[in-house]
């Protein structure tokens, strides 16, 4: 099955780091999105790869917190932390540094004198989700006449009411999708599939996308445009793309919100439509031991409404209440 492009390392020391890693797709993915973030930067303030101070990762890491979640943050921390050990050991960067009379180890190169970010997000009031009434003003604004813009309904459908991770979305062939049970055989982490339910909203969506992509000969389920025209598609929607366009169709309404959001706000609707973890792990493509620290993770935001909800559905008071008012009456 042919595989979505993936994102290339725009330094050539950044591609030679990770061609020496024997990590995950995942993994690599994830580090080339940082490091080429952390070199574009260093670019826009006339600086390369290897003259980066102290100042520079400072600066960096104070902008990024304004963006992302502590985890996030600490994870880009860590990839810098390798890639700069990397080039002092290559040569790329001295080995010691001069501090008067002292003379000390250059371990980390620039990062040596850069503290890890807290784990926690500093910013705890930030909007963690996409809630449900930007959701419905979101796919209130697509065309349905238009082939694009039903694919990209179905697109956000898909990623609020099933929580397919963006890479999986973009793995996903005509083929695995069945129309008729709903279900989408899904290409998931460590090369394991997993069968997605899909719900009618995104069935419908679907079924208006394909029907106006007619005889396309892409074998992906979701192509990319040719273009930007409504009348051809080829190949494979990658999963920046994917991201991109979500988050640019919900900036153009005013809609804060980053794509992987969508994957959130999937968790706490299922859990708030009393759906058990068990099975949410399971449509999400989690593993028990990452179950554990997902769910709390992804719901912690709405922690009191679900407290509230599972409590008020299940109130046995309230059921006797109602009993003995019904014997009032009679």
């Amino acid at each position: 099955m042919p595989h979505p492009q993936k994102a290339r390392p725009v330094d050539p020391l950044v591609a030679s780091f990770l061609r020496r890693k024997t990590w995950s797709d995942a993994a690599v993915a994830n580090a080339t999105s940082s490091l080429n973030r952390w070199t574009r930067f260093l670019t826009a303030r006339g600086v390369d790869l290897t003259e980066a101070t102290g100042d520079d990762c400072a600066e960096y890491f104070k902008a990024r917190s304004a963006e992302v979640a502590g985890a996030t943050l600490h994870k880009e921390w860590q990839f810098l932390c390798w890639l700069y050990e990397w080039l002092v050991h290559e040569g790329e960067l001295p080995e010691v540094r001069k501090r008067g009379r002292m003379v000390e180890q250059e371990r980390r190169g620039p990062m040596n004198g850069v503290d890890a970010p807290p784990l926690t997000d500093p910013h705890p009031d930030r909007i963690r989700r996409i809630t449900e009434a930007d959701y419905r003003r979101l796919m209130s604004s697509f065309d349905r006449r238009k082939m694009l813009d039903c694919r990209n309904a179905a697109l956000c459908s898909l990623m609020y009411w099933s929580g397919p991770r963006m890479s999986e979305v973009a793995r996903m062939d005509l083929d695995q999708y069945d129309p008729i049970d709903g279900t989408i055989q899904v290409l998931g982490k460590n090369g394991k599939w997993r069968e997605l339910i899909v719900l009618e909203e995104t069935r419908s969506w679907l079924d208006r996308y394909l029907r106006r992509r007619g005889d396309d000969v892409a074998v992906a389920l979701f192509a990319s445009s040719l273009g930007g025209r409504d009348g051809y598609t080829t190949g494979r929607m990658r999963a920046d793309a994917i991201a991109s366009m979500l988050e640019r169709r919900c900036a153009k309404l005013g809609i804060h919100v980053t794509a992987h959001q969508f994957r959130r706000a999937f968790t706490i609707e299922a859990k708030l439509r009393g759906i058990p973890e068990t099975e949410i792990a399971k449509q999400a493509g989690w593993v028990p031991q990452s179950a554990k620290l997902m769910l709390p993770r992804y719901t912690k935001d709405a922690a009191d409404e679900l407290t509230k909800r599972a409590f008020r559905s299940s109130d046995p008071t309230a059921v006797r209440a109602q009993q003995r008012r019904l014997k009032r009456v009679s």
